[in-house]
């Protein structure tokens, strides 16, 4: 299916540094972080697009009912980059194409700093806020450009995060997944409208 897999690849250590942005999130009142994975290993940035055409999802098991109208991510970009988010349906565990809402932005929202203050969580709003159900299962699933960007994993040799797997894939294998190595997840967040604006 597709070339051979290789391995996770990681970003290089000049461009591992992400901006904090202000406190982690602020937004309108209505929505409130559903789920979450905030553990960030600072040694974690992966990769995101770039040569290898690298993609990274995680899924999440919804906590609520509602409307899905952001994420957040701790990712740096380079400013000629692209980043494209999406959330896909899952079927066994895995992402499974279905796509409910994408959004695509420019590097620039994304500046990477260096030194850097902090790993800071930016936000990355739906305009098509898709409706997830209590129980069921769905995942975040980030491209980008040639250029690419970073996302920070959480801990390593550790799940941190019960609800659902991190996963890597090239582009050319798709719909191959493989898990993170030594069963880390991604650095997430999710917000839920219960009452569906």
């Amino acid at each position: 299916m597709g070339t051979r897999k290789q391995g996770l690849v990681r970003r290089l250590a000049s461009l591992t540094a992400v901006a904090v942005a202000g406190a982690a999130v602020a937004l309108l009142a209505a929505p409130a972080i559903d789920q979450e994975q905030v553990n960030v290993d600072p040694d974690s940035n992966l990769l995101v697009g770039g040569s290898p055409g690298q993609m990274l999802a995680q899924v999440f098991t919804a906590g609520r009912t509602g409307r899905l109208t952001h994420v957040t991510l701790p990712i740096g970009c380079t400013p000629t980059s692209a980043v494209t988010v999406w959330v896909e349906r899952v079927s066994g565990g895995l992402p499974n194409g279905q796509v409910l809402t994408r959004t695509r932005l420019p590097g620039t929202d994304f500046p990477m700093i260096e030194p850097s203050p902090g790993i800071g969580f930016r936000i990355i709003e739906f305009q098509v806020r898709p409706k997830v159900t209590a129980g069921r299962q769905y995942a975040i699933v980030v491209d980008a450009g040639i250029d690419g960007c970073g996302v920070y994993s959480g801990p390593t040799a550790s799940s941190s995060y019960p609800g659902g797997v991190g996963y890597y894939a090239v582009r050319s294998d798709l719909p191959e997944w493989a898990p993170f190595p030594l069963g880390s997840d991604l650095a997430f967040q999710t917000f839920v409208d219960p009452a569906g604006r």
